[in-house]
C-alpha cells in the first residue's frame, strides 16, 4: 500500500538525573511516560528519552505518524543536524507501508531507497 509523505519531524532526546527516589520502589529500569528510568542508587535516578524521527503520512485520507528513527540510527549512527537535514531534504513523495493492525510500518525497500537518495 502506498502512502503520501507529508512531513518529517525530529524530536530531540533528553537526559537528566533525578534526586529523591525511594530505594526499594523499583528495581532496575522501567518505562513511564515515554521515558526510561534507571535507579542509580543512593536516591538518584537517571531519566532519558531517545530522540525520534517521525514521518507523517496520509493513508486513505487519514494522517498518521510512523517512527522511522530506528532504521536510520542502525544504518548511519547518531542523528546529527547534518544527517537530519539530508534525510528531510531527500524525503520521497510516496512510500510503501505495511498495515500491522494498530499501526503502520514503512517497508525497508522504501527506506533503503530514501537512504540512498539522501547520500549519507
Amino acid at each position: 500500500m502506498n502512502a503520501k509523505c507529508i512531513t518529517v519531524r525530529y524530536e530531540a532526546g533528553e537526559y537528566y538525573l533525578k534526586n529523591g527516589v525511594k530505594g526499594g520502589a523499583t528495581y532496575g529500569c522501567y518505562y513511564k511516560n515515554g521515558k526510561y528510568h534507571k535507579n542509580r542508587g543512593f536516591g538518584w535516578e537517571s531519566v532519558y528519552a531517545p530522540s525520534r524521527l517521525i514521518l507523517v503520512v496520509e493513508i486513505e485520507g487519514k494522517r498518521t505518524e510512523i517512527w522511522i528513527d530506528r532504521f536510520f540510527k542502525e544504518r548511519v549512527g547518531r542523528l546529527t543536524n547534518n544527517r537530519i537535514c539530508k534525510i528531510v531534504g531527500a524525503m520521497p513523495n510516496f512510500v510503501k507501508v505495511k498495515n500491522m493492525g494498530n499501526y503502520y510500518l514503512v517497508q525497508d525497500s522504501s527506506l533503503e531507497a530514501w537512504l540512498m537518495s539522501a547520500e549519507i
